[in-house]
């Protein structure tokens, strides 16, 4: 039903990503909770509690940096090149918001 990186969200609302899968349970590591504050914890979860994340789910910069990491120490090339262009997009989003927020005796 899941695999290895699939983005997840559990009962409780916490979304993280499969780290690895043995028989019906999967070792999910939790990156928010159900009101969007960053955690960080590991823990096994079996099927009937998982459900795939929304695809308008975004990790937050850091949580990219980990799991571009992970797809090197697995040397995996796709993941981390899709990794690293979502890193790319929103870095250039926060300096284009960065940009708009200038003080006013810059505007001219």
């Amino acid at each position: 039903m899941f695999s290895i990186g699939d983005w997840v969200k559990d009962t409780s609302g916490k979304t993280g990503f499969v780290v690895s899968v043995y028989k019906n349970n999967y070792y999910v590591r939790f990156l928010k909770n159900d009101i969007g504050v960053k955690i960080n914890h590991s823990i096994y979860v079996s099927t009937n509690e998982l459900k795939h994340a929304p695809v308008d789910f975004k990790p937050y910069e850091d949580e990219l940096y980990f799991l571009i990491n992970l797809a090197l120490d697995t040397r995996d090339k796709i993941w981390f090149v899709d990794l690293s262009s979502r890193l790319l997009v929103l870095q250039k989003e926060r300096l284009n918001i960065a940009n708009d927020c200038k003080p006013f005796y810059f505007m001219m």
